[in-house]
């Protein structure tokens, strides 16, 4: 995560935490899996 956000946005980040993850179902065939970080 922090050398994607280095590379994409030039900014430094110090920590990355995952936040929380889950699974989204869109139909019953087809799923997907979310997940939401933190960075400082």
């Amino acid at each position: 995560m922090r050398r994607e956000i280095g590379e994409e946005l030039g900014l430094t980040v110090m920590g990355v935490d995952i936040i929380d993850a889950w699974v989204y179902e869109i139909t019953p065939q087809r799923h997907v899996f979310i997940v939401s970080f933190g960075a400082v």
